[in-house]
């Protein structure tokens, strides 16, 4: 295996193992949330925006990270100080760059790694350059005449199974939209973790997964016990980056399935 990262080097400014430590956490706030309350889709009409929130978190942290790795990885390895050469290149772009300059290889477009960066970043930006739209014409917006509201009441009165059988239907898709928010968060996280691999499998020096995850959360998945430190096995920290590492496919429903299999 080559080396191309220094091996006995400090650098200051590095902050992947923060980001990381923040879109992990945020993560298994709305998690948490999902696997406590999924069998009663009226909670998440009251809590549907901590979810959010913590989703939203999750993947523009965990963009950051990515980022700030291959501006880290670039500037020890090729740039060192000259960070205007790379600084305007998209995260894609730097892949390219390593991969050309260092790793001799061009990179598979296709590949799992590259679909998901691309992917973490389109969500990314489409948080970051946020547009507002028109939206006078939904009806939603628009709201209901009093003569129309109270023809929506006497259907209700007439028809109340049917409604109620209705409403919950929209319940039960309103918390399926959330949890597929919560499986973006996830899928996030995997890209930084495909990514470390990736790293520590071209370069010996590079030990990516331990400056990324065991920085953030090392400490996390350990518990004292007799005097001496041991893996605590029920750790939220160590259940997840056991599922992080398991080879694909590593979807978020199949790694928490038991929310998914539930009898509503």
């Amino acid at each position: 295996m080559n080396s191309y990262y220094p091996e006995f080097y400090s650098r200051g400014n590095y902050n992947v193992s923060r980001y990381v430590r923040i879109a992990i956490d945020h993560f298994l706030r709305a998690h948490q949330t999902m696997s406590e309350h999924f069998s009663d889709p009226f909670f998440f009409v009251e809590e549907a925006h901590e979810i959010e929130e913590s989703i939203l978190i999750c993947e523009v942290f965990s963009a950051f990270a990515v980022e700030a790795f291959l501006n880290d990885y670039i500037s020890a390895t090729l740039l060192d100080e000259e960070n205007e050469l790379f600084d305007k290149l998209s995260p894609i772009s730097k892949m390219h760059l390593i991969s050309k300059a260092l790793f001799h290889e061009t990179m598979n477009q296709s590949s799992d790694l590259v679909c998901k960066l691309q992917e973490l970043f389109k969500k990314r930006n489409r948080t970051v350059h946020s547009y507002s739209f028109d939206a006078t014409h939904l009806d939603y917006m628009r709201g209901m005449t009093e003569e129309e509201f109270r023809d929506y009441e006497e259907w209700i009165e007439a028809n109340k199974d049917e409604w109620e059988e209705s409403m919950y239907q929209r319940l039960l898709g309103f918390r399926n939209d959330l949890l597929e928010q919560v499986s973006s968060g996830y899928d996030c996280l995997r890209t930084i973790y495909l990514l470390a691999e990736l790293f520590d499998e071209k370069d010996q020096h590079a030990k990516a997964l331990i400056r990324t995850f065991d920085s953030a959360i090392g400490m996390d998945i350990y518990t004292k016990a007799e005097g001496d430190y041991v893996v605590d096995k029920d750790s939220k920290y160590y259940k997840l980056m056991r599922n992080l590492k398991k080879k694909a496919p590593n979807s978020y429903k199949r790694q928490y399935g038991a929310l998914y299999r539930h009898k509503d």
